[in-house]
């Protein structure tokens, strides 16, 4: 049962229900693991998380931390809400680094595991100059694609510019590598619908956040396209080793659940979010 079945000041006693300091919420199952992870590496809180279901369940727990009514806390995606002004900011509401947790958990050195752990290669044997390659390529051709996704999501236009899977755009069915004429293929079809277009504001407005488009690429997106690489590597290597994308996405949480540390270039922004709770208050 969804805590919103309760009474406000049901909800601010369910703490005492479970034993614990304070309730998190979370978006959906998935991200469980993440975020606990990240509580108890950064905080000695004694936690109970619930998953709401989706981001929009998690907007009525948002709106009464934020008025007060509600002693809880909310962990979440960013998503583009970087891009929103009227966005809540409270140190009770924990959202990611980038746009969501598979930006923070999909870097060079967790992909080098996984793939060592998925495919039983020796770590000498996989090129982490190799995958930073790829991650390079990879960002730099779909950078257009991005700065539309922001520029629809700031000006409110609704329309689908960021597509869930990264496979489409690939150069053939058993290529990892993204295909800059299918890209741009993409962005001349959907453009009529974006005919107020800016690339130079676009990217004032990211540079006046401090932001990485990088960092801006839908999770989605980004871990299809992990999977697609993380699989062709297995192939080339001649290991007859298939994974799902379930599999792949528990091996990456469990990968970084053991060497996310300071050279990671996120852990302060998550020692400091994390660390900045105050239940008392």
């Amino acid at each position: 049962m969804s805590s919103l079945d309760y009474s406000d000041e049901a909800e601010n006693v369910l703490d005492l229900f479970y034993s614990v300091d304070t309730l998190v919420y979370v978006e959906g199952m998935d991200d469980v693991p993440f975020w606990e992870y990240m509580f108890e590496k950064f905080t000695t809180l004694n936690i109970e998380i619930q998953d709401v279901g989706s981001c929009t369940a998690l907007a009525p727990y948002i709106e009464k931390i934020n008025n007060g009514t509600l002693r809880a806390i909310v962990a979440c995606d960013s998503d583009l809400t970087f891009f929103n002004d009227s966005n809540v900011n409270h140190k009770h509401i924990i959202r990611t680094f980038g746009y969501s947790i598979e930006n923070t958990f999909i870097y060079p050195q967790n992909i080098h595991r996984a793939i060592k752990t998925v495919a039983r290669i020796p770590a000498k044997d996989i090129s982490i100059e190799d995958i930073n390659t790829w991650l390079s390529a990879f960002y730099l051709n779909i950078r257009k694609l991005v700065k539309l996704d922001i520029f629809n999501y700031q000006r409110r236009l609704g329309k689908t510019v960021m597509v869930d899977n990264a496979t489409r755009f690939m150069k053939a069915s058993t290529s990892s590598c993204i295909c800059e004429n299918k890209i741009n293929t993409y962005i001349d079809q959907i453009m009529p619908d974006l005919q107020e277009y800016d690339e130079s504001y676009v990217d004032k407005e990211v540079q006046s956040r401090n932001l990485s488009l990088n960092a801006l690429v839908r999770g989605h997106f980004l871990f299809s396209a992990i999977a697609r690489y993380v699989s062709c590597f297995i192939k080339s290597s001649g290991r007859k080793i298939s994974v799902s994308n379930d599999s792949l996405y528990s091996i990456l949480l469990l990968s970084f659940d053991r060497i996310f540390d300071n050279q990671h270039p996120e852990y302060s922004y998550y020692s400091n979010a994390l660390m900045n709770i105050d239940l008392t208050n």
